[in-house]
Formats: C-alpha cells, structure tokens, sequence
C-alpha cells in the first residue's frame, strides 16, 4: 500500500512539474493549477471564480477550501506561479 502511494505520489508531482514548465516556457506566467489521483486515476484541477482575468489570490483561496473539504482525493498536488 505505502508503494502504490508513493508511485502514485512521484505521478502527482511529475505532472504537476512538467505543466508548469509548459506553462512558464509558453506563457511566462500560470494561474494555480494542480493534480490529483483517485483510484490510481490521475486527474488535472483549477480553479475558476467566474470571471476572465482573476487574482491569483482568490483562486488560492478557492484552492484551500477545496483541499479542506476531504473530496475522496488520494492525493493532489497544486503550483501557484508566484512571480
């Protein structure tokens, strides 16, 4: 068990990496962004406030409440591009 969640945390965090190098050598900026697993299952996340240009901030603070919530996630991981 302790292997399948290390194998599966080392996917979250390659995944994670890898698209946040895309987005700094596409874009030179991202907002939060992240991954998670559920049932060996890989899956992206963000975070979406309603409107086209938001503060990172607010979709931090959107991200926190997510991770608070306990949503049957086995793990997940987020990048914020700070700069």
């Amino acid at each position: 068990m302790a292997e399948n969640f290390e194998k599966n945390e080392e996917r979250l965090i390659n995944n994670v990496l890898e698209q946040a190098k895309y987005f700094l050598e596409d874009a030179d900026e991202f907002y939060p962004f992240g991954a998670s697993i559920t049932k060996n299952e890989l899956r992206p996340m963000s975070a979406y406030d309603g409107n086209e240009y938001p503060k990172s901030v607010d979709l931090i603070r959107h991200v926190r409440k997510l991770n608070q919530k306990k949503i049957g996630y086995w793990g997940n991981y987020w990048c914020c591009d700070w700069s």
